[in-house]
């Protein structure tokens, strides 16, 4: 999965590990200092507090001031004399556990319900205190909940600061998706003048680099395309005078096939200007693709449309998406055996587009080159005569089209299976 390998939910997946880690510390450490209160010095000397508290009761000890008393020292107070008892709390099992106490007559202290009980003897009767005045084991949670949240507070800040710091490195991470999709216009802002900061501006020149370098190739391309418009025409006009009709059918195709490529550098060039754009027209698909097997897929194994809604339209400039379809069904029929099975078109109309789809038999192409298919003069195997691998300008010019129409090209293939290359168009560009 993707968020595994993500550093920013690395850090916050650490970051929270943390807190509860520090929290749990620190409830931990509350917890132990209250056992070890309970068990402590001041524990012990609790009898003589309660002994000298006691004397406020008088000589005989009345059920109103007891209550005074325990209501001033904030516990409960039972008393078993020799003619009379009284108790400040009124609870069957905590009377009964106090009077199983009285019995055994002689000093005492221990828990129960969490709370902390002292009795002792005088020649008044037996007294027994029940409750904690120093440590109030009733309010542990709350204690304990208030120590966490501040013990996971610093964390909580960290965790917002961290997340601040690391902001540059999202953006970047979204300068390089913007990049590697091929827009080279995207900018990362950089926010800061640190070291992240830098690395923006960095990344910022080096795809303006990028971007020039693009430039100036297709550029390039296009002056040289337009140089050679002029010898072509220059080429063909001398060609009809020659005498050896072999000699000059084989010059003129190549003549043909050189003005073909110029031609189609030139549409790839027109695609990056205003004067480019498509003008889309609306379209039936079914009997255009079924023109496109016609004029350009007669070359053995063939091709072949499957069945589909004959009642999908799409708006495409006819004459560019002629350009690459033709391209992806010539590539499809040069790479396939001529005993192979024909060439597979069909479309499939989706929730938001619409996908034109090529598959063909032949030899595949390696996943080494399948990022690279689209980029301008790039062969798979250089080895090949260009009349079996072509100039490489096939792709190229495909998915500048079809990037024109706001679609997207996907290519899938395997070695001497064959290859699915699959035109996208946004759902927006066409209607049933």
């Amino acid at each position: 999965m993707r968020w595994r390998k993500s550093l920013f939910t690395k850090t916050y997946v650490t970051i929270v590990i943390l807190a509860l880690i520090s929290a749990l510390a620190v409830g931990l450490f509350v917890f132990g200092q209250y056992r070890l209160r309970f068990k402590s010095n001041s524990v012990s000397a609790l009898p003589q507090f309660y002994k000298r508290n006691s004397m406020d009761l008088g000589i005989s000890p009345d059920p109103e001031k007891g209550r005074i008393l325990a209501e001033r020292l904030g516990v409960d107070i039972f008393y078993f004399g020799k003619s009379s008892h009284w108790q400040t709390l009124e609870d069957p099992a905590v009377v009964h556990f106090m009077e199983n106490i009285s019995k055994r007559g002689r000093d005492i202290q221990g828990y129960r319900d969490r709370k902390l009980y002292v009795g002792f003897s005088d020649e008044r009767g037996y007294f027994v205190f029940y409750g904690n005045p120093l440590f109030n084991i009733e309010r542990l949670p709350v204690v304990l909940g208030t120590f966490l949240l501040i013990g996971s507070l610093p964390l909580i800040i960290t965790f917002f600061v961290i997340r601040m710091l690391l902001l540059p490195l999202k953006r970047l991470e979204q300068g390089v998706s913007e990049l590697n999709a091929g827009n080279l216009s995207f900018r990362v802002s950089p926010v800061r003048d640190d070291e992240l900061g830098a690395l923006a501006k960095a990344f910022n020149h080096m795809a303006e680099q990028i971007q020039q370098m693009i430039s100036d190739k297709e550029q390039l391309i296009l002056d040289v395309s337009h140089e050679l418009k002029t010898p072509i025409t220059r080429i063909k006009l001398s060609l009809e005078f020659l005498e050896n009709e072999a000699l000059r059918k084989s010059l003129e195709e190549d003549v043909d096939e050189m003005d073909l490529k110029v031609q189609e550098l030139l549409t790839s060039a027109r695609l990056n200007t205003p004067y480019g754009s498509p003008k889309r027209e609306k379209t039936e698909l079914a009997a255009f693709l079924l023109w496109i097997i016609g004029q350009y897929g007669k070359d053995p194994p063939g091709a072949v449309l499957l069945p589909g809604d004959p009642a999908v339209f799409v708006e495409v400039d006819q004459g560019l998406f002629q350009t690459a379809c033709k391209n992806v069904l010539e590539n499809a029929i040069r790479y396939s055996r001529p005993n192979a099975p024909p060439v597979e078109l069909w479309y499939e109309v989706g929730a938001s587009f619409v996908d034109i789809s090529f598959r063909d038999h032949g030899v595949g192409i390696a996943s080494e080159h399948l990022d690279r298919v689209f980029e301008p003069f790039y062969r798979v195997d250089r080895s090949r005569d260009r009349r079996a691998g072509g100039y490489g300008l096939g792709f190229y010019l495909v998915k500048k089209i079809v990037t024109a129409h706001d679609g997207t090209v996907l290519i899938e293939s395997e070695v001497g299976k064959g290859t699915l290359v699959t035109i996208r168009i946004p759902r927006n560009n066409s209607s049933n």
